[in-house]
């Protein structure tokens, strides 16, 4: 995020969100650092938030929906927006491999 005039303050806000195969509608996924808003001290100019969640269900396809809030110096906002990422897909995991039969000595 870049400060705009009048900013004092920007906070961000990440989820992620899952759709497993058959299901229409994505869900919000719950993990650590998710879903809570995080903010810049005052007078940041760029604002950056990293995030990173493992251990995600498979197959599935997931996105991100990121909102923004720039705030003023009483904390009241003075603009908001939000972005969804596009959508990528956690694909399978591959099938195990079947150990080979040991070999039979030919007579």
């Amino acid at each position: 995020m870049t400060a705009i005039a009048g900013t004092v303050r920007m906070t961000i806000r990440i989820e992620v969100q899952e759709r497993m195969p058959g299901e229409e509608l994505f869900h919000t996924v719950s993990a650590p650092g998710l879903g809570v808003w995080r903010s810049s001290d005052p007078g940041v100019k760029v604002y950056k938030d990293l995030k990173q969640v493992t251990n995600l269900s498979a197959p599935a396809y997931y996105r991100a929906m990121v909102r923004f809030h720039w705030l003023n110096a009483m904390g009241d906002p003075i603009k908001r927006t939000e972005r969804l990422t596009p959508r990528c897909v956690q694909p399978a995991p591959p099938p195990p491999e079947t150990p080979a039969l040991p070999s039979s000595p030919l007579e």
